[in-house]
């Protein structure tokens, strides 16, 4: 990994927060607390202290200079940070998740692509009829898209150290529909520790059986720089990212077949 995984950007991480530099145009800041959230977890994940941040979203960031030209292109860039310990003991850290619905113009739902900058992320996707869970470990410097129709949750794949993951996604408001996983308090499966490994349990509130598969991220290269970050690979060619505004004209690029090569089960707790 880079010294400064930010690079291009004036950003630094201090433990749980990151600090955005002058440059940058204005940033939304939004902390997620778990007593506003509770209704997305088992009451056996919830940590001692109720106000317990969960982790923290930066919207819209950008350089001044490259703002124009995210805003004209309808997409954003977002920064998250998930700190290592904040459920019960045997949960790691995770996003609530949601899933994509249409845009008023579109025909299939909005992928989105992330990047973790710094720690190890599990992501969870979950098929739109709740039979299939996908999950995929990705690292330090490593890009994951997530395919239309996907409901998706973030997971600190570590016990000592903080994720941060960036993202680009469309600035269509009101797509992201938080009730797919809300209802079931969670992913069919989902992830506790042993020891220090994450395995995947059922998850008794799961409205259908589902299957649960480790997969391993493996988008062409057509749709995701290999060795550029996302945020300089946009700011130097903007067009590369159209499949996340018009996802219809890549639908090929953009299956599960095509992002994914299949490991078999996900390891799975006792």
């Amino acid at each position: 990994m880079k010294k400064n995984p930010y690079a291009p950007l004036p950003i630094a991480r201090a433990n749980n927060r990151l600090i955005i530099g002058r440059s940058c145009a204005r940033v939304t800041r939004q902390e997620k607390a778990f007593a506003d959230y509770a209704q997305f977890f088992s009451t056996s994940a919830a940590p001692q202290k109720k106000n317990t941040i969960l982790y923290r979203i930066y919207r819209d960031v950008c350089a001044r200079t490259d703002c124009t030209q995210f805003s004209s292109h309808g997409l954003r860039y977002d920064l998250t940070i998930l700190p290592a310990h904040a459920l019960n003991s045997l949960y790691p850290t995770r996003t609530v998740g949601h899933i994509h619905r249409h845009g008023p113009h579109a025909h299939m739902p909005y992928p989105e692509i992330y990047e973790v900058m710094e720690g190890s992320a599990l992501f969870i996707m979950e098929n739109a009829t709740h039979t299939i869970v996908r999950c995929a470990r990705v690292n330090a410097g490593e890009k994951i898209i997530i395919p239309p129709g996907d409901g998706h949750i973030t997971v600190n794949a570590s016990r000592t150290r903080p994720l941060v993951i960036a993202n680009i996604f469309t600035t269509t408001p009101h797509i992201a529909d938080y009730a797919f996983f809300k209802n079931q308090l969670g992913p069919s499966w989902e992830p506790r520790w042993e020891k220090d490994a994450l395995a995947m349990y059922k998850n008794p509130h799961a409205r259908t059986t589902a299957r649960c598969l480790s997969v391993v991220p493996k988008p062409s290269a057509t749709l995701l720089p290999p060795k550029q970050n996302i945020y300089t690979a946009f700011t130097q060619k903007p067009s590369a990212f159209d499949f996340l505004r018009n996802p219809e004209h890549y639908g090929p690029l953009l299956t599960h077949r095509a992002l994914f090569s299949k490991k078999g089960n996900a390891p799975r707790g006792r």
